[in-house]
């Protein structure tokens, strides 16, 4: 049946809607829209570089790494304290020029002396070199704190003085005055609150607490100033107090439910992927392509994270240096790689197992069927299932006054932090999206389907998953109300992977990460990610247009490739030869007699267990005439379904000559002649025939390379082998096998017993490994030469089992009793 080339025209209408909701409400709700007068990165290096140079500070072989951040645990107590409306009026009524909620970052690295400077990635910022001085600047360029770097170097000293003259034991503002001038500070009413000392390689430095004479918009700050004797600065700092409660001290607590759900859903993923595999229900063909992809951008998204434009002081460092962080690099990414093959070809499994349909889009993916129509349809449903994400997202954003969208890493803008801002944010939104489909609902929703078949149950446990697995996208401070701003979005998104497929999903979530992650682009009036936001929304706009010209033009399913996996296959074709063996099985069953035929004065008992599945042991007991029965026990070269094969042969052979030719030694002869032109080279049979006649009680007994068959002597009390000569049948066709045979002829007295058996009765191991063997078999018999055949039959075979414990038979074990009454 052919697929419908409109499966998302039903999303049209509340796509938009959510689309246009998320346009008009963020600028309104989000409080970074307020920020105005934004510096640009020349103008912040040129006042941190005048601070610096006023400070008496050289800064000559130094190159400055610039980055627009926000200061997470401040605005957590901000948000907390005051909501997200009024902390959008204090930003509009200036305060971050006091307060540092958002600000420049200038870094001065070291790129020349780097003998004694470890590798170190602080806040994906300069992997490579040594930060020496650090300049904090408000939003438009004011100084709001000054810092230098710890070195390995004890005696790190600024380069120069600073030109004020030597520091009274208790400075007052008026001494300190000349050190803040640069900073938002300079010409602001403050006084000294406090001063104390401390020590910093073996120097002693002076602590100066600077406080203004009123809360700044509700804000208590504390400025910190350290300069050493001599009036040299090290350091301009800051604490702000909300509340009466320092910012730096608030708190995360939805972190430790996020880890408890982290621990308790890895460890469910693997145990779930170690079941699927060891019962070869994971197509790992195809995981691993996944798997492999994954890792190639995992390791570009480190890349791109560490080679920034200020990162090329990597050229300086030692050799093993860089091999040490790209070996580092390769591992990591590998790790992931490999977590990402475990995901996804678990998913694959459950997925196929529940609803085989939703995997069939990105199957054809993943084989490169770019044309499809299935593709179309997936591509355009995930666009527009985004747009209903982002609008319900900014919906309860705008309504939730106690939340605030915050950046993954703490840099607002991607332009000024990245070398490749485009290709990171993408291989970023990629990353979100595979992790949170393929890990939600490919396998977790998947597997809940699998076990609790309640719609219900799905869309509320599929919306705390996608919560818990997405809530650090929005901070909610001191409250697990994070947990429940994103519910909503979240039950949507599982209800939408529900009518739709996996891979719509995956476009869905790609496209609400990369649009909701450069926001602050299209909102901050001169944001240098202008561009980058509003290129996504066209990318956007790209994939929707192409997915519908694809679902209308592309191929159906009536043209696609077979997307069935390899294991699926393998497993029919498993089943298919278990079914040919219980076949098999069955066949040799009924080769076997169900009921041995009576004869006067004799008891005849009879049992075979096969190894495998299929035996080649074969036993017969044939009545010739009312005083005449034959008996045969053999045993065929080789296992399984050949050498069932050629037991159903010699049973052919034998069941049509045995009442024309009963003598022993003619009867082996001619069957050797037949299965010899009949059997493959190097098949052979061993055979042990006996040929009773009631009438006179005699026995003619022969064997065909067959174990003797063992006699016992009521009368006498012994236990006898009868051992006679012959070659086994297949070995050779000319007289050699009818000269080697030999006849034995013996009277069977009352009470007396032959008993005929294979060898898989006397080779039969131990767990030591050693044989069960002759003389246990003739004791054993012995011992119950009173017993009636079956009885005798029972507990030899009882008394095997005993020995061989739980040894598996490594071969056929048939025996055949005959005792005269």
């Amino acid at each position: 049946m052919a697929e419908s080339p409109r499966k998302y025209s039903w999303l049209l209408v509340p796509a938009f809607a959510g689309l246009l909701l998320f346009l008009l409400l963020m600028p309104w709700s989000h409080p970074p829209a307020d920020l105005t007068g934004l510096a640009d990165t020349e103008e912040v290096i040129r006042e941190s570089r005048r601070f610096l140079e006023k400070s008496g500070i050289t800064h000559g072989e130094l190159q400055p790494f610039v980055v627009f951040r926000t200061n997470d645990e401040l605005l957590d107590r901000q948000v907390a304290y005051f909501g997200k409306r009024k902390l959008s009026g204090f930003i509009r009524n200036g305060f971050l020029r006091f307060i540092p909620s958002y600000y420049w970052q200038v870094s001065w690295i070291d790129t020349v002396d780097h003998e004694d400077v470890a590798i170190t990635m602080e806040s994906y910022l300069q992997p490579f070199g040594a930060t020496i001085f650090r300049t904090v600047h408000a939003p438009d360029a004011a100084l709001i704190r000054f810092h230098t770097e710890n070195r390995s170097a004890a005696d790190f000293r600024l380069p120069d003085r600073h030109p004020s003259a030597s520091l009274p034991e208790n400075p007052e503002y008026q001494d300190l005055k000349p050190v803040l001038r640069g900073s938002v500070w300079d010409n602001y009413l403050m006084s000294v609150d406090s001063t104390y000392y401390s020590e910093q390689y073996d120097e002693r430095l002076v602590n100066a607490v600077l406080v203004p004479p009123a809360a700044i918009f509700e804000h208590a700050t504390r400025v910190t100033v350290t300069l050493n004797a001599d009036g040299q600065l090290h350091q301009i700092s800051q604490q702000v107090i909300i509340g009466g409660q320092p910012a730096t001290e608030a708190g995360a607590p939805g972190e430790f439910i996020r880890a408890i759900f982290f621990i308790l859903a890895v460890l469910l993923l693997i145990t779930l992927f170690l079941r699927r595999i060891f019962h070869r229900l994971v197509d790992v063909h195809s995981a691993a392509i996944y798997g492999t992809i994954a890792a190639i951008l995992f390791l570009l998204h480190i890349l791109l994270i560490l080679f920034q434009s200020s990162a090329f002081s990597f050229i300086d460092q030692q050799l093993l240096q860089i091999l040490a962080m790209m070996l580092i690099m390769v591992i990591v990414s590998v790790f992931f790689g490999i977590f990402v093959l475990m995901l996804t070809g678990l998913g694959e499994s459950l997925s196929r197992e529940i609803w085989p349909e939703k995997i069939t889009s990105i199957s054809l993916l993943r084989m490169g069927y770019l044309d499809s129509s299935s593709l179309g349809n997936s591509t355009a449903a995930g666009v527009l299932g985004s747009f209903i994400y982002l609008g319900l997202a900014a919906l309860i954003y705008t309504l939730s006054d106690h939340s605030y969208l915050n950046p993954l890493d703490g840099q607002l803008f991607y332009a000024d932090s990245y070398l490749f801002p485009a290709w990171q944010i993408m291989i970023q939104s990629l990353f979100w999206a595979t992790l949170i489909t393929i890990a939600v609902y490919a396998c977790l929703v998947s597997w809940i389907g699998i076990n609790w078949k309640n719609s219900v149950l799905l869309l509320i446990s599929g919306g705390i998953i996608f919560t818990l697995l997405s809530s650090h996208h929005v901070s909610t401070p001191d409250s697990p109300l994070i947990f429940a701003f994103w519910l909503v979005p979240g039950i949507a998104a599982t209800w939408f992977f529900l009518r739709q497929d996996l891979l719509a999903q995956l476009v869905a979530i790609f496209v609400f990460v990369s649009l909701w992650t450069t926001v602050d682009g299209r909102v901050i009036p001169g944001s240098p990610d202008a561009w980058l936001a509003w290129s996504f929304v066209g990318l956007a706009g790209l994939l929707l247009a192409g997915g519908i010209v694809l679902a209308e033009y592309g191929k159906r399913h009536g043209h696609l490739p077979e997307l069935t996996p390899g294991y699926i296959f393998e497993i029919a074709r498993e089943q298919r030869v278990e079914r040919e063996l219980e076949i098999a099985r069955q066949v040799h069953q009924s080769f076997l007699p169900v009921d041995l035929p009576k004869l006067e004065g004799m008891e005849v008992a009879a049992s075979c267990h096969a190894a495998f599945d299929v035996g080649g042991d074969y036993y017969d007991v044939i009545p010739i005439d009312d005083h005449r029965m034959a008996f045969v026990v053999g045993d065929v070269s080789g296992k399984g379904i050949q050498a069932a094969f050629f037991m159903t042969m010699v049973k052919g052979i034998f069941q049509s000559l045995v009442k024309e030719i009963p003598e022993p030694v003619p009867l082996l002869t001619r069957m050797n002649r037949l299965f010899y032109d009949n059997a493959r080279r190097g098949s052979f049979i061993s055979i042990c025939y006996g040929l009773l006649d009631v009438r006179d009680n005699t026995l003619r007994y022969a064997r065909a390379g067959h174990n003797p068959a063992i006699y016992l002597h009521r009368q006498e009390q012994k236990a006898e082998l009868l051992r006679s000569g012959g070659l086994a049948l297949g070995l050779t066709r000319n007289d050699d096998f009818e000269q080697s045979l030999s006849e034995v002829t013996t009277k069977m007295a009352p009470e007396d017993t032959l008993i005929f058996y294979t060898d898989g009765v006397t080779e039969a191991l131990n767990p030591s490994g050693e044989m069960y063997g002759e003389e246990r078999l003739i004791s054993e018999a012995s011992k119950h030469h009173k017993l009636s055949a079956q009885q005798m039959l029972d507990q030899i075979t009882a008394s095997v089992t005993r020995y061989a414990a739980n040894v598996p038979l490594n071969d056929d074990m048939t025996m055949v009793v005959v005792r005269k009454v």
